[in-house]
């Protein structure tokens, strides 16, 4: 049996680095971190607490089609839906889960991102 400890980063892949490091970078305010040599493709790091988000490029990702996503737990909800719908992002219902607030955007290469507020 394999004993995990901990959660250390998840990746998403992007065509723009450039627009990604805007959303994540400026619009999230995210803390951008170094990324080490040999990294391999271009890409941005970010740290959020304990864990990593790392962003890649990848031509051609097929981030619009997928379900799947990362989720960023925010401080104030609103705030954060009113700040991506200046920003242009779209705002996706999320169906309710019991002591959760929720909902769902995409980043600009269309990677799925759920902000989120526990209520209790």
């Amino acid at each position: 049996m394999v004993t995990v400890t901990a959660f250390a980063h998840a990746n998403l892949v992007v065509e723009d680095v450039a627009a990604a490091r805007r959303f994540y970078g400026e619009l999230l305010g995210l803390e951008e971190i170094h990324r080490p040599e040999g990294a391999g493709r271009d890409g941005v790091w970010y740290r959020i607490g304990a864990v990593e988000l790392h962003i890649s490029y990848e031509a051609n990702p097929a981030n619009a089609r997928s379900t799947r996503h990362v989720a960023l737990e925010v401080a104030d909800l609103a705030a954060a839906r009113q700040a991506l719908e200046q920003a242009g992002h779209p705002i996706e219902a999320a169906r309710p889960l019991p002591g959760i607030e929720r909902f769902f955007t995409r980043d600009p290469d269309g990677n799925r991102v759920e902000l989120m507020r526990r209520l209790t």
